[in-house]
């Protein structure tokens, strides 16, 4: 069992596909946000010819 809270995220696609992508863009979310937030920001922003990719943060854990 892996002990890295971030292991077996989803990861979110949207916008162009890469190999038609002029550039990638890497969003992060805040605590308590979502993939699927910040791919609504990404259709507010308007760049269809940029590649999203959005990873869900893991769990906060409190050692």
């Amino acid at each position: 069992m892996s002990t890295n809270p971030h292991a077996g995220g989803r990861l979110m696609s949207a916008g162009a596909p890469p190999a038609r992508a002029r550039l990638a863009m890497i969003m992060l979310h805040g605590r308590g946000g979502t993939p699927e937030e910040m791919a609504g920001l990404a259709e507010h922003i308007g760049l269809p010819d940029i590649a999203i990719r959005a990873a869900s943060g893991g769990q906060f854990m409190v050692a």
